[in-house]
């Protein structure tokens, strides 16, 4: 599976340049957004835009995605994955948006929404980065709870955003961290997923 991976789109126009842009030049079976969707609202832009993309599209919510925005993942052509498992051609993703529920964390590893158990995990896809990945600026700014559930969970591919300055791509026991960089400022990442290997590449529009 082919992958393109973006993050913090803001409502700009550049970041509806950049996605187009990949779309056409990378190919990609499926687009990832991990949140930050919009720019505090509003919910008609994340609906105009994720109903033009004419790909397979999964996204969480950010911080700067007001709750009508989470609603308007809900009803648009894009698959709204925040506390779900879904299974796209054998690869399997999990969602967490933005607050994470942390109880549903401590108990047991499960999300809102419930989902497949425990392990049975290839792709998470998050606002909040993990603790210590892909997370720095000045300090550690990721999430312990987001850290311990793929501690546990030990999915192959972490995505995520959030934290602007911190673009880079990370590797601990198995699992590869991506935080692909503002789309908004021409920024995305590209993934190969199979059962066994992923492989992945920055990108930068020209």
């Amino acid at each position: 599976m082919r992958i393109l991976a973006v993050t913090d789109i803001h409502a700009s126009k550049k970041g509806e340049k950049t996605i187009r842009h990949f779309i056409k030049t990378e190919e990609p079976d499926i687009l990832t957004i991990s949140g930050d969707i919009t720019h505090f609202g509003p919910a008609e832009y994340a609906s105009r835009l994720l109903n033009s993309i004419k790909i397979r599209t999964v996204a969480v919510n950010g911080n700067c995605d007001p709750p009508e925005v989470a609603a308007a993942i809900e009803e648009s052509r894009a698959t709204m994955i925040v506390g779900r498992t879904i299974d796209i051609d054998g690869i399997v993703f999990r969602g967490l948006g933005y607050p994470i529920f942390n109880e549903h964390l401590a108990a047991g590893g499960t999300l809102a929404g419930g989902g497949a158990a425990v392990g049975a995990l290839d792709v998470l896809i998050s606002h909040a980065p993990a603790y210590g990945f892909n997370d720095f600026v000045g300090g550690h700014a990721g999430d312990r709870a987001i850290l311990d559930f793929v501690n546990r969970t030990k999915p192959k591919l972490v995505l995520s955003g959030h934290i602007h300055e911190a673009r880079g791509i990370m590797e601990n026991d198995d699992t590869i961290f991506i935080n692909p960089g503002p789309v908004k400022d021409g920024f995305a990442a590209v993934v190969e997923i199979a059962q066994s290997t992923v492989n992945a590449n920055l990108l930068s529009l020209p």
